[in-house]
């Protein structure tokens, strides 16, 4: 089982500047655990997450971040990026949205 959030990251700016990126792996622990009624120390973070979260230093952190969130078999969640067939699909070109208008204007 699986759920999709965009959390906010801004909460971790409010730290001293040297702080940051490790307040924000504090604050998404929390905010899953909050939304999942478990204890945060049974949130398991992906590793492309934590480095991405670690990406713009230890000074710069995320503003927002959209994760996934999958339960185990062990009742413990692991965050993750969401996977590429839960994203939207992408628009339709512009031509076949001109053929479209047109077959229904033709009606």
């Amino acid at each position: 089982m699986s759920d999709e959030y965009i959390l906010n990251m801004r909460i971790a700016k409010n730290t001293s500047r040297y702080k940051r990126a490790s307040k924000s792996v504090r604050v998404l622990r929390g905010q899953v655990a909050r939304f999942k009624h478990i204890n945060p120390d049974e949130v398991k973070i992906d590793t492309e997450v934590n480095e991405f979260i670690w990406s713009k230093g230890i000074r710069n952190s995320i503003s927002k971040l959209k994760i996934e969130i999958v339960t185990d078999e062990e009742g413990s969640l692991m965050v993750k990026f969401p996977s590429k067939e839960t994203v939207k699909e992408e628009q339709p070109p512009a031509e076949e949205k001109q053929e479209n208008k047109e077959q229904i204007s033709s009606k």
